[in-house]
C-alpha cells in the first residue's frame, strides 16, 4: 500500500515597507489581526489572492491599508517555512506625504534611525528595514531565507 504524504497548505502573504526619497523615514502600521501581531507595528501588507502575483498584492494591498497606489514595489526578500512564504517589497518615493489609514489599523511613518523606531515592533522587522536600505549600496538583488523549525 502506498504511503500518503499530507499536502502542507502554503499562507502566501506579501509586506511592504514605504521609504521617503531620502530614506531616513519609514512608513509602519499598527497591527490588529492576526492575534499574534496585535499591538505590535510591521510593514504594510497581507494575504496573495488567488489568481494574484505576489507583486500584485503588494500594490493591491498598499492601497487598501494605506491609501495610496505604489507601482514601483522591489521585491528584496522572500521568508518561507513550513505552511508559509512572505515576500518582501521595499519603495521609495514622496507618497510617503499621502498616506492615510484605510482600515482599523493605524498607518504612521517613523524615522528609520534604530533608537527612534517604535519598541513593539514584530520581532524580524528591524533586520527586515535594515536589508531593504542596504539594497542599493550592496548591489543585491533578492534573498530567499527559509525558516528551519527545531
Amino acid at each position: 500500500m502506498a504511503k500518503q504524504t499530507k499536502k502542507i497548505e502554503i499562507r502566501e502573504g506579501v509586506v511592504g515597507f514605504l521609504f521617503s526619497p531620502s530614506k531616513n523615514r519609514v512608513a509602519l502600521i499598527l497591527k490588529n489581526k492576526p492575534k499574534w501581531q496585535d499591538g505590535k507595528y510591521n510593514g504594510i501588507g497581507g494575504k496573495v489572492e488567488k489568481g494574484e502575483t505576489a507583486y500584485q498584492a503588494m500594490v493591491r494591498e498598499f492601497e487598501e491599508e494605506a491609501g495610496v497606489k505604489i507601482k514601483d514595489w522591489k521585491q528584496y526578500a522572500v521568508l518561507q517555512g513550513e505552511g508559509f512564504k512572505v515576500t518582501f517589497f521595499w519603495a521609495a518615493g514622496l507618497q510617503i506625504h499621502k498616506l492615510k489609514t484605510m482600515t482599523s489599523e493605524q498607518v504612521e511613518v517613523f524615522p528609520t534611525d534604530e533608537d527612534k523606531l517604535p519598541a513593539n515592533l514584530m520581532t524580524n522587522v528591524r533586520w527586515l528595514i535594515e536589508m531593504a536600505l542596504s539594497m542599493l549600496s550592496e548591489r543585491c538583488q533578492s534573498f530567499v531565507i527559509t525558516e528551519i523549525a527545531a
